[in-house]
């Protein structure tokens, strides 16, 4: 009885962590990389060598303007460093803005008009 119930309680810890971290669709379900994110997980967009900053933009478009940093590093698979400073520099470049929300970053891409 007492298995079961440690079981039952890893299960659960580690589908809330997987849900925090926007792995799952709220059911469990892993999510899927929007379509076209293949390309830009490779430093290749439409056929030409895309920059770090290229790669976080075409990324926040696919994603409404706006995801959550560890989104950004998972997807382009990069250290959570390397993440921070790309987006950092685009930040202090106007490109993106970053916000502190709870104990996490979630980035917002600025409208051209904006900068």
């Amino acid at each position: 009885m007492l298995v079961a119930g440690v079981v039952a309680t890893g299960l659960a810890l580690g589908v809330a962590y997987a849900w925090l971290r926007g792995d799952t669709d709220g059911d469990a379900t892993p999510r899927k990389p929007p379509a076209g994110a293949e390309a830009g997980a490779t430093g290749d967009l439409n056929g030409e060598l895309a920059t770090d900053e290229d790669r976080i933009v075409a990324l926040l478009e696919r994603e409404d303007g706006r995801t959550r940093q560890v989104a950004i590093a998972d997807r382009v698979d990069w250290s959570d460093s390397k993440t921070s400073r790309v987006l950092s520099d685009m930040a202090e470049q106007g490109t993106v803005e970053k916000l502190r929300i709870g104990q996490e970053n979630v980035i917002d891409l600025r409208d051209s008009e904006d900068g």
